[in-house]
């Protein structure tokens, strides 16, 4: 009987090199490497000759600076800082913004958009440039432009003077949230925290509806006493009606207090998908929400205290009413501003992390080979 099934091809068991001559002449890829006159940093390049799409790996020595200011038709620039972190500046709808990202951060450059970036001393980025290229004659046919009048604001603001890297980060800190708005959109990381934080209102009051349930069924359960020859609630467990309602207040208040944790948890995670707004960051939905979430929390400590002296005889009638009211609020409000201070302190400065963020273009590389444009 023949066997018309054609053999398998037998699978070489390594791979196979390609030469930078054979990647050039077979596949229009080819090496670039360089450094930078402006700046001192170097480039090491693999270029597509078909269609201007490139993997870049630049790194800076013991100097820094800026980049030149240009903008994209057609590519866009996606970065991965690797080590150390960059400024990045862009002009959009006719204002300057600068915004900080560091080690493991991903960010995506918009054509038309221009910008620059300014790199300090022992910095490593990973730069792929994908998309339809536009090609300029005046470049190497690269798509890398610096006709605009945005693109010349920018380099004149950027390159005018030598900046420190304080002068750098007071640029980033300068730049409004406002004006962060149209060019850093929520991304999915933001919107997975918020989802989380804006859940806990809704198990909050869960909780709150099952603790007076509770109440109801605890009160009831304790108010039966030997009927039909069994013995009530409390004295099988051997705790007072009092006792008892002092510990649903605290387990209930103690609940309360981990959904408040978590909601900071979330918040603070949140934080560094999103730059820190620069007004009004003590009042915002999310901090009003953690206020409420403790306020209620330490009402149910508060009555619990009460209830506590009451039974050991102390004389409360000391305290002023008024006192039952502010002193969990004041708490409540200490606790809140604890949390949020510790969110401010940790993201500031942080930016969006890996993830699709539209704002970001960083990197001037020319692509060329050699023609000195950067």
């Amino acid at each position: 009987m023949v066997n018309d099934e054609a053999p398998l091809t037998e699978q070489p068991s390594q791979e196979i090199p390609i030469s930078s001559e054979e990647a050039e002449r077979l596949y229009g890829i080819h090496c670039c490497h360089s450094k930078m006159p402006t700046n001192g940093e170097f480039r090491f390049r693999h270029l597509s000759n078909s269609d201007g799409t490139a993997y870049i790996r630049t790194q800076t020595a013991d100097d820094g600076g800026w980049q030149n200011s240009h903008y994209h038709k057609g590519v866009k620039e996606t970065y991965i800082i690797q080590q150390g972190w960059i400024c990045y500046a862009e002009i959009r709808d006719g204002r300057q913004r600068y915004v900080k990202y560091e080690a493991g951060q991903l960010v995506t450059t918009e054509p038309f958009i221009a910008h620059n970036i300014y790199m300090p001393p022992h910095v490593i980025i990973h730069t792929v440039k994908h998309g339809d290229s536009v090609s300029n004659p005046n470049k190497n046919k690269n798509d890398w432009w610096d006709d605009s009048t945005d693109t010349k604001e920018l380099q004149g603001a950027t390159m005018k003077t030598k900046r420190t890297e304080a002068e750098i980060l007071n640029l980033v800190r300068s730049t409004k949230l406002a004006d962060l708005a149209t060019a850093q959109p929520y991304n999915e990381a933001y919107r997975h925290f918020d989802n989380l934080i804006w859940a806990i209102p809704g198990v909050a009051a869960a909780i709150i509806a099952g603790v007076f349930a509770a109440f109801s069924n605890v009160i009831s359960a304790l108010s039966v006493k030997g009927k039909n020859g069994v013995a009530g609630l409390n004295e099988i467990i051997g705790l007072s009606q009092n006792t008892m309602l002092i510990l649903v207040l605290i387990g209930t208040a103690l609940l309360l207090l981990l959904l408040s944790y978590a909601v900071h948890r979330y918040r603070w995670h949140q934080g560094f998908y999103k730059t820190p707004p620069t007004k009004h960051r003590w009042i915002n939905p999310q901090v009003l929400l953690l206020l409420f979430i403790n306020c209620v929390a330490f009402a149910f400590l508060w009555v619990a205290a009460r209830v506590a002296l009451l039974i050991n005889g102390a004389p409360l009638s000391m305290v002023p009413e008024y006192f039952n009211y502010v002193l969990p609020i004041l708490i409540a409000a200490g606790i809140t501003w604890w949390q949020n201070f510790i969110i401010l302190r940790d993201t500031a400065g942080s930016r969006p992390a890996l993830g699709t963020a539209a704002f970001a273009g960083l990197n001037d590389d020319t692509l060329t080979r050699g023609s000195g444009a950067s």
